[in-house]
């Protein structure tokens, strides 16, 4: 592997496909070359530029490798058929996924449902549990997180491999923070069912466009109109507006926040302030811009145009982390071992 060594600039086109392929490469994830394109960071590209310069530019035939129509670093090949054994039984579990979203569609307790993690990277592995990124109806959004977190830890229960990881409000599709990691998670979300949801959420979040020009080509065409509600989501949101299960959805929430600030360590009364749902770890996200910003100065990238960005967003997300080990380890306490609670995974 060449390190140390400049042999594209970072403000390039082969810049951009090195930076974007260093980020692949903090999750072990070998792109094609359409990957590539569509997850392009920070410039803009056509597909047969970026193939073009695949195949012709010296200093990014002597730092990456390709097989099998996969690309990685040199030195890194074992990573080609990896990929190709993940990307078969991703084929395999997109059966399953369809399923389960048929089934949440219908029960009515959420309008939009996406596949997201390492499923929509077509990059699951055997032990990979279904991501799904649901929003749900406002009146009732942490009452229906909770029903269908209920539902998948039923035993036996045919949402088993499901893993419900936002709770995400109709009124509050914009996702922060705003960063790489977070864009990438969002440009490659696969809807399956509410579509027209799924418009007003990509518009909403239309700040991708920043990170990964190229990932949201149809943006402008997403359906935003909405459809007839089925009769179970009409019946459910009008039971929503009653006051018992506004006060109910109530302590749900407050109940879950407490959960996120002790087990996930999010503030999610300081992230709804700032217009955010997201209730994922800072930890994550964290890792990933900081390993990113490495490998961009070991291949000598630091004149791409988000290099600093880069690391600006990862400083927020360091105090998300020093105020989560305030709160959950007290002076003289034993640090108690925690799991992060519904992660994302694989987000290459």
């Amino acid at each position: 592997m060449i390190t140390n060594r400049t042999l594209v600039r970072g403000d390039s086109l082969a810049g951009a496909i090195a930076t974007t392929l260093a980020y692949c490469d903090i999750f072990a994830f070998a792109p094609t070359a359409r990957e590539l394109h569509r997850f392009l960071i920070g410039r803009r590209a056509t597909r047969a530029e970026v193939r073009r310069e695949l195949a012709n530019h010296t200093g990014l035939s002597r730092m990456l490798a390709e097989q099998d129509g996969h690309w990685c670093f040199r030195g890194k090949e074992h990573l080609i058929p990896r990929r190709i054994r993940f990307s078969r039984h991703s084929a395999a579990m997109w059966p399953r996924a369809r399923q389960i979203a048929a089934r949440v569609e219908r029960s009515g307790l959420a309008s939009c449902g996406m596949v997201t993690g390492s499923l929509a990277a077509d990059n699951a592995d055997e032990h990979a549990d279904i991501d799904f990124l649901l929003v749900y109806p406002t009146a009732r959004t942490y009452v229906s997180f909770a029903a269908v977190r209920l539902m998948v830890g039923v035993p036996g229960s045919p949402l088993g491999k499901m893993c419900p990881n936002y709770a995400i409000s109709e009124a509050r599709l914009e996702i922060r923070p705003q960063n790489l990691f977070t864009a990438w998670e969002i440009a490659k979300a696969v809807p399956m069912f509410g579509f027209d949801v799924y418009g007003r959420f990509v518009q909403a979040n239309r700040w991708v466009q920043r990170y990964l020009p190229n990932a949201l080509p149809g943006l402008d065409a997403l359906p935003a109109s909405e459809p007839q509600p089925s009769r179970l989501r009409g019946l459910l949101d009008r039971v929503a507006e009653s006051r018992p299960l506004q006060r109910l959805e109530g302590l749900e929430r407050d109940r879950k926040q407490r959960a996120d600030v002790r087990d996930v360590g999010v503030d999610m009364n300081s992230r709804t302030a700032q217009g955010s749902m997201d209730r994922h770890s800072p930890t994550r996200p964290f890792h990933t811009l900081s390993e990113l910003r490495y490998r961009m100065d070991l291949y000598g990238l630091v004149d791409h145009a988000l290099y600093e960005e880069v690391a600006f967003s990862a400083r927020p997300l360091a105090a998300e982390m020093g105020r989560w080990g305030e709160s959950t380890i007290g002076v003289g306490e034993e640090p108690e071992a925690r799991g992060e609670d519904d992660q994302v995974t694989g987000a290459a």
